[in-house]
């Protein structure tokens, strides 16, 4: 047992920084810039070098300009500095040469010399890369800087660099532990997560202040989703009528549509007049507002009336799974041997469903482990949808700004706690059912 729960713990720690990487690869696929988010909006300066260089500053106070990974595989005309460049200029015009094939010593060596003397000029005219090619913009800085024979000499070793066939051989450069996975995974388990990159707040009170909520979400679903769903279920199993077919068939047409449809759908029907004023029993979403300067529970009381709706969505929507899987397991149980002879033996129907009921108590570790993991990845979608200030919504707001600081502790969160939650369920079904041994699991 103790090795079991060992191997799987074990596991979990070894996928944390696959997640890791897996978050930092998407971030860095994002259009949006963390390090621009950062700068203050009165620093901003239409002036492209005095931003490049503002930019540069900020990167580096807030250890933006490191490699993504312990190491990287490039063409071997790139270099391991080239990852720590963290004026933007000098790294779009470095990466805009290498792509040509020029040495990367060559082009900082020439990039440098042109920064320091473009103080008078127009830097707008200097680097217009993004419309010329590497060749176009070293003839227009010849023609622009011809007075400067230090930078045409530059200019001329930068020409001679280039080679197409070499620049092609790939090369294994080691950052050591100066990179970003490195930083990231050291600050989550030392829980020195640092400040948000959207605006400035500590990451760990943002998320912890969040949590609470989605966490009593999640326990509502679960307590009246389950409970709902197994009295439907006996009920299901026990009656053949034609309402409560029909109240069945209902449940599952409903299970087919997806959530984020079903949650627009009560919404728009029961918060608005847009399909009748009959229909607005509920308040609009944020009507009263959440306060960070209250508590939790104070925060609940206030509401209370707005988590009604959304706890309802999921709800609805979990109870045809949690019935069916009732219904099925009650049904297999009566064709069992030990039902026919109780039923035989004149047995009451109540004590008989007694034993039904007990001899499938291990679905309810599976119904209970399945809403907790799915719960807690449904809360992005209701807390999005109803405006509710929890981890969910924390989430998505986190990725459209590319705030990675506060995106990965919540990803690494929900990882680990449906992993304890997949091990506390196969202990459990150990416990309920004998036949399930370790070895087997």
């Amino acid at each position: 047992m103790f090795s079991f729960i060992l191997k799987r713990l074990t596991f979990t720690l070894f996928s944390i920084p696959l997640i890791i990487w897996i978050m930092l690869a998407l971030a860095r696929m994002s259009p949006v810039d963390p390090v621009e988010r950062l700068i203050d909006g009165n620093d901003f300066s239409t002036n492209q070098k005095e931003f490049a260089e503002i930019y540069q500053q900020t990167s580096i106070k807030n250890g933006l300009n490191k490699a993504p990974f312990y190491f990287s595989l490039n063409r071997s005309n790139y270099h391991k500095s080239f990852y720590s460049i963290a004026n933007p200029l000098k790294k779009s015009i470095t990466h805009h040469f290498l792509q040509a094939n020029y040495d990367f010593k060559s082009i900082v060596h020439c990039f440098d010399a042109i920064y320091n003397e473009s103080n008078t000029e127009n830097i707008e005219d200097l680097w217009n890369y993004q419309s010329s090619t590497p060749e176009e913009l070293m003839a227009s800085w010849e023609i622009k800087l011809n007075q400067f024979q230090d930078i045409k000499t530059k200019i001329d070793l930068l020409k001679a660099s280039k080679n197409n066939r070499s620049a092609w051989i790939p090369s294994l450069f080691f950052h050591g532990k100066n990179n970003r996975f490195h930083d990231t995974l050291i600050t989550f388990f030392t829980m020195n997560w640092g400040n948000s990159l959207s605006d400035g707040k500590s990451a760990q009170s943002k998320i912890f202040n969040a949590l609470p909520l989605t966490l009593f979400i999640l326990l509502l679903n679960v307590i009246f989703g389950i409970g709902i769903g197994l009295l439907l279920g006996i009920w299901f199993h026990k009656s053949s009528s034609i309402w409560t077919k029909s109240i069945e068939q209902l449940l599952y047409v409903l299970k087919s549509i997806p959530l984020f449809v079903f949650a627009l759908f009560m919404l728009n029907s029961f918060t608005t007049s847009e399909i009748s004023p009959l229909l607005k029993i509920f308040p609009a979403v944020n009507a009263y507002g959440w306060s960070t300067n209250s508590g939790f529970w104070v925060n609940v009381g206030r509401n209370f009336n707005q988590l009604i709706l959304p706890v309802l969505c999921l709800v609805i929507l979990g109870v045809a799974y949690v019935s069916r899987l009732v219904k099925t397991s009650l049904n297999r149980e009566s064709s069992a041997i030990y039902n026919q002879t109780a039923m035989m033996k004149g047995l009451p129907k109540s004590q008989v469903l007694k034993h039904k009921l007990n001899n499938i108590r291990g679905i309810n570790v599976t119904l209970i482990s399945n809403k907790l993991i799915a719960g807690i990845g449904g809360s992005v979608i209701i807390e999005y949808i109803f405006n509710i200030p929890g981890m969910g919504r924390l989430f998505l707001d986190s990725v459209r700004e590319n705030d990675l600081v506060v995106m990965m502790p919540i990803v690494l969160i929900i990882f680990i706690f449906s992993s304890i939650v997949m091990l506390v369920s196969d202990l459990l079904y150990m416990r309920f059912n004998p036949q399930i041994s370790v070895g087997n699991g």
